[in-house]
C-alpha cells in the first residue's frame, strides 16, 4: 500500500512539474543565458554512450577494444583494466600463429592496421595533463609548442604513423557509416556467427577447452556488441581473457622452432605481474595526477563517513565530508519534510526518509523537460514550489560528466546556474565553493556559487526554493 502512495505522489508530481501551460504566464525576467544555447535533452546519450564513444556507428564498434584498454572514452579507475590485452594477447596469437606462414602475415598486416585505426581517435597528453585529440588544429600547435610530456613526442610519432594509415579509410568510412545505419549490426553479427563457427569446427583444443573457449567468446562477443562499452558488465570476459593469456603462454613451451619464445614467455610473464602488482599500488594509494589539491593525496581510498553511517557508527547530528556548513543546511532539510531535488552529490544519504523524498536527476533529463514548458527564473520557480520540490541539491562538478561532442549537458547546467543566480525565488543554504566578490573596495572571499573569482572550486550547492 505505501509503494502505491509514494508511487501516485510522484506521477502527480511530475505531471504538474512537467504539465505545459501558455507563454502567456512566464512572460516575465528570461533566464540570462547564451541565445545560440538550445537544450539537447538525450540524457542517455550523455550518460551511457560516454562508455562506448561517439564516433560513427561502425568505428565506434571497431575500435571499442582499444578504447578500453587504453581508457579512451571514459577516463578514471573504475573503468581501468589495464594494458596486458592489448600489448600481450596479439604477440601471443602471432606466435602461435607463427608456423603458418598463411595465417602469420596477414595476422600481422591486420594487427598494424587496426592500431593505425585505433589512433585516429587516441589522444596525447601533454606536460599540464591536458589531453589533445590527433588530426585537429591544437594537435599540430602541440608538437610545436614544447609542452609534450617525457614520452610525448614517441607518441606523437606512432599517432602522426597511425593517422597515415587511418585517415583514407575512415574517409571511405564516412560515406557509408554515420550515427546510424542499416548494415554495422547485420555485419557485427554475421562476423560472431562466423568465428564462432571456427572456434568451434577448426580449433584443435580438448573437448572442455573448447567449451569454456566457446562460452567466453560468446560471452565477450555479446557484450562488445550489446553492452555499451560499460566495462563491470564484462567481469566474466576479464577472467576469460586472462585465461587465454595464460593458456597461450603455457603453450609458449611447445614453440621450440621458435627461437624468441622463451624471451615471449618470460616477457608476457613479467609484464602480467607488473600490473598486477602497479594496479594494486595505485588502488590502495589512491593517487590523482591531476588533481589541484594534493594534500590528500594518498590518504583516502575510501570514504570512511559514509560507511560509518551505512554502520551506525555514527549519528545525523556528526560532521560529514560536506563540512559544517552542509550539516546546517542538511539540518534546514530534515526539518520539513518537502521533496529535495537532487543534481548529483552524496549529500543525500544524510536525508531523513531520502528513499522517497529525494526525486534525482543527475543528467538533467526532467530539467530540460523543464525548460521546454517553462523558461524563465519566475515560472520555473513556481512549478517547482507546485510541485512540492523545497531544496535542490546541486552537484558543482556535474559539467565533468558531460563527453558528449554537442556539450548538451554542460548547456543544460549553464541552464541551471542562469535560473539560481539572482532568483529570489532561491536562497542558497550552504556551498563550499569559494569566491572572491568586491564590498565596500575591498576584496573578499565568501562561500558563495556566484562570483567575481573562484577561488575554490567545491563540490556541492543547497539552495531552497522559497
Amino acid at each position: 500500500m505505501n509503494v502505491s502512495v509514494r508511487l501516485l505522489r510522484w506521477i502527480v508530481v511530475v505531471l504538474v512539474v512537467t504539465t505545459g501551460v501558455s507563454r502567456a504566464v512566464s512572460q516575465q525576467s528570461e533566464v540570462e543565458t547564451p541565445a545560440s544555447i538550445e537544450v539537447e535533452n538525450n540524457a542517455i546519450r550523455e550518460e551511457v554512450q560516454r562508455y562506448f564513444g561517439y564516433e560513427d556507428l561502425f568505428p565506434r564498434y571497431l575500435t571499442l577494444p582499444y578504447d578500453l584498454n587504453q581508457n579512451v572514452n571514459q577516463k578514471g579507475k573504475h573503468v581501468d583494466f589495464g594494458f596486458t590485452f592489448l600489448a600481450i594477447l596479439p604477440l601471443m596469437f602471432l606466435a602461435l600463429a607463427y608456423r603458418k606462414k598463411k595465417v602469420f602475415y596477414p595476422l600481422s598486416a591486420l594487427f598494424v592496421v587496426y592500431l593505425g585505426l585505433c589512433f585516429h581517435y587516441g589522444h596525447i597528453v601533454d606536460s599540464g595533463y591536458s589531453t589533445v585529440a590527433p588530426g585537429t588544429t591544437q594537435w599540430d600547435v602541440l608538437s610545436e609548442s614544447g609542452r609534450l610530456s617525457n614520452v610525448g613526442p614517441a607518441v606523437y610519432a606512432v599517432q602522426q604513423t597511425g593517422m597515415l594509415i587511418s585517415t583514407p579509410i575512415f574517409r571511405l568510412m564516412d560515406s557509408i557509416s554515420q550515427q546510424q545505419d542499416g548494415w554495422t549490426y547485420p555485419v557485427l553479427f554475421v562476423s560472431f556467427l562466423v568465428m564462432l563457427f571456427w572456434i568451434v569446427r577448426q580449433m584443435p583444443l580438448q573437448e572442455s577447452l573448447r567449451s569454456f573457449g566457446v562460452i567466453g567468446f560468446s560471452f565477450s562477443m555479446l557484450w562488445l556488441l550489446i553492452g555499451g562499452g560499460i566495462i563491470w558488465y564484462a567481469f566474466f570476459s576479464l577472467v576469460f581473457g586472462f585465461s587465454i593469456l595464460g593458456y597461450a603462454t603455457g603453450r609458449l613451451k611447445t614453440l621450440s622452432n621458435i627461437r624468441s619464445a622463451p624471451v615471449l614467455r618470460f616477457l608476457s610473464i613479467t609484464a602480467l605481474t607488473t600490473w598486477v602488482v602497479l594496479a594494486f599500488v595505485a588502488r590502495v594509494s589512491s593517487v590523482d595526477l591531476l588533481a589541484k589539491d594534493n594534500r590528500n593525496q594518498g590518504t583516502a581510498m575510501l570514504d570512511r563517513t559514509l560507511y560509518y553511517y551505512a554502520a551506525g557508527l555514527v549519528t545525523d547530528k556528526k560532521e560529514f565530508s560536506g563540512g559544517p556548513n552542509a550539516r546546517q543546511a542538511l539540518d534546514v532539510i530534515n526539518a520539513d519534510n518537502r521533496t529535495v531535488y537532487q543534481v548529483g552529490t552524496h549529500l543525500v544519504y544524510d536525508i531523513k526518509n531520502n528513499h522517497y523524498r529525494v526525486f534525482e536527476d543527475n543528467g538533467l533529463a526532467y530539467f530540460g523537460e523543464l525548460l521546454r514548458n517553462f523558461p524563465t527564473q519566475a515560472s520555473l520557480t513556481d512549478r517547482l514550489k507546485a510541485g512540492g520540490v523545497g531544496y535542490l541539491l546541486v552537484d558543482l562538478n556535474t559539467p565533468g560528466m558531460d563527453k558528449t561532442p554537442e556539450q548538451s549537458l554542460i548547456k543544460k547546467y549553464q541552464y541551471l546556474l542562469a535560473v539560481l543566480k539572482e532568483n529570489p525565488g532561491m536562497r542558497l543554504l550552504a556551498t563550499d565553493r569559494v569566491v572572491e566578490t568586491s564590498r565596500n573596495g575591498a576584496i573578499v572571499q565568501t562561500n558563495a556559487v556566484f562570483g567575481e573569482k573562484i577561488v575554490n572550486f567545491g563540490n556541492y550547492a543547497i539552495y531552497e526554493v522559497i
